[in-house]
């Protein structure tokens, strides 16, 4: 009887690295909340990694997102450059138990992603490609994005762009709360 109890206990000691691994997962419902949280106005400047998102950083001066809980608090909706001639919409909303991006580029394509627990941690939230429409009408696209949060009054938005299968560059948006 010792020796069951022993074998049961072992089994529960080493599992239980995997059950707090587990436990310490970001859920969709948890970071959709800490993106609702950032309801409000944003500004801040841009810094592009490649040719061209280096060049629109460079030819950026100040960015606005405005971020805003819609439709009884189930839609989180991003504006990126409001009332530009490159106004983008995010859409964020709970699809079951995952976190879905739908990105409205001004492209004319619209890329959506899904939310990555495995590769996100409180402060980091990942979306990775899940497909789109429109994406062949543009040689490029949004492929994944990630939203660092660096306190509650300070984020870094980075949106990575694919050219067909290929990596394009990397435009992060570096927000102050207004």
């Amino acid at each position: 009887m010792k020796k069951v109890q022993w074998i049961a206990v072992a089994a529960a000691v080493l599992m239980l690295p995997a059950a707090v691994q587990a436990s310490d997962e970001l859920t969709a419902e948890q970071a959709f909340e800490r993106l609702k949280a950032l309801a409000g106005a944003w500004e801040g400047s841009a810094s592009g990694e490649g040719a061209e998102a280096a060049a629109e950083a460079d030819a950026t001066d100040k960015v606005v997102h405005e971020f805003e809980v819609t439709a009884a608090g189930h839609v989180l909706m991003e504006r990126m450059g409001p009332n530009t001639e490159y106004e983008m919409v995010n859409m964020y909303h709970l699809d079951g138990s995952d976190l879905v991006l739908t990105h409205y580029c001004s492209g004319g394509n619209q890329p959506k992603m899904r939310f990555n627990a495995a590769t996100s941690a409180p402060n980091r939230l990942v979306f990775d490609f899940d497909g789109g429409t429109n994406l062949e009408t543009t040689p490029s696209h949004i492929h994944s994005a990630e939203i660092r949060l660096e306190g509650k009054d300070r984020i870094d938005s980075a949106w990575m762009a694919h050219m067909g299968d290929m990596e394009a560059g990397t435009m992060t948006f570096h927000l102050k709360r207004q």
